[in-house]
């Protein structure tokens, strides 16, 4: 870089968020972060916050909280299916209404750059073998749904002055100090690990695209640092090696955990998310940051790390590590909405 490019990273203490602030902090960019840090609770081990951190939700952001960037890194939102399947209203209000504000402020600020975090959820049920980024969408959850409406207003909103990058992330995994447990692959490794059983809920026939999470992490790096001449541009964000049925993945885990035996419950549901998906196009476009890591090394990563953290089977699906149980048990409480206004609608 020629100059320090300053960037706004939205979600900065989340899964995805703590490892692409060092990434990019060690790759000389000036970086500010905006998050509630709602999931505070949750951390693994200690790592370096950006220098410049603003505390606020961001459905409240005005103007000047995005003046003076370059570029919007924009992964805060409620951030998988299960997830945004608690309160569908809220999972729009977040995901879509609070993301299509932030861009038009974001265009006002005169920023070049926003990059969106999207999903390859948008696929949802897909009868097409290695979708690419032209394949139709076919969103079956409410957070899927979010991100592909969310996709459609910002190609309107994108222009000459205001580029728009969508990436469409498959399911990731790996270890970071925020790490999830609500991810397929960490949630299977961890089961594994402290219980000895890797359980299926599902029939496990559903297949899924993966990518470590570090990969992701170097796919927003290749975007904010490469000259892209399209004003909007969406790509397949997955690892082409990592294509994987749900009940092929737990044996692949397996093979990491000599103790843990793969186990069904009683009634498994067909989960309606089934798809492949080509990341040709990503490969192309930006060879030099290819995805590297497979499900083997983010399992042995997971393990090692995981036996480190103390951890104990009760966190796996507990508030600690579950997104889920955390809004759940908040909401029950009766606390959520003193932290954040807006739970309830």
């Amino acid at each position: 870089m020629n100059s320090v490019m300053k960037v706004l990273i939205t979600g900065n203490g989340g899964y995805i968020g703590v490892l692409l602030c060092d990434m990019l902090s060690k790759s000389g960019y000036d970086i500010t972060g905006l998050d509630t840090y709602f999931f505070e609770h949750s951390q693994l081990e200690d790592y370096s916050p950006p220098p410049k951190i603003i505390r606020k939700d961001i459905r409240d952001l005005e103007l000047k909280d995005v003046q003076g960037y370059e570029a919007i890194i924009h992964l805060a939102g409620l951030s998988n299916d299960p997830l945004g399947s608690l309160n569908p209203s809220l999972t729009m209000e977040i995901n879509y209404n609070a993301t299509i504000r932030l861009a038009e402020l974001a265009k006002a600020a005169k920023v070049k750059k926003f990059i969106f975090s999207s999903t390859c959820s948008v696929y949802g049920n897909s009868k097409h073998q290695f979708i690419d980024e032209e394949g139709e969408l076919n969103p079956v959850t409410p957070y899927a749904l979010s991100k592909a409406y969310a996709e459609i207003k910002l190609k309107e909103l994108s222009g000459m002055h205001f580029q728009v990058i969508s990436l469409r992330n498959a399911t990731v995994f790996g270890y970071t100090p925020m790490t999830r447990m609500d991810l397929v692959v960490n949630n299977f490794c961890a089961w594994g690990l402290f219980s000895n059983r890797i359980l299926l809920k599902s029939t496990g026939q559903s297949s899924r695209p993966f990518i470590h999470v570090s990969d992701v992490c170097r796919a927003i790096m290749a975007v904010l640092s490469t000259e892209i001449p399209a004003y909007y541009s969406v790509y397949n964000v997955s690892n082409r090696n990592l294509n994987i049925k749900v009940n092929d993945l737990a044996q692949i885990i397996a093979l990491h955990l000599p103790s843990a035996k793969v186990e069904y419950v009683d009634q498994p549901v067909e989960d309606l998310r089934n798809y492949t998906v080509s990341s040709e196009k990503y490969y192309t476009t930006f060879s030099r940051f290819a995805p590297k890591l497979g499900i083997d090394e983010g399992v042995i990563e997971l393990k090692t790390k995981l036996q480190q953290t103390g951890i104990t089977s009760s966190d796996i699906e507990g508030q600690k590590l579950s997104r889920l149980a955390s809004l759940i048990s908040m909401m029950t409480q009766g606390t959520l909405s003193k932290q954040l206004h807006w739970i309830h609608g």
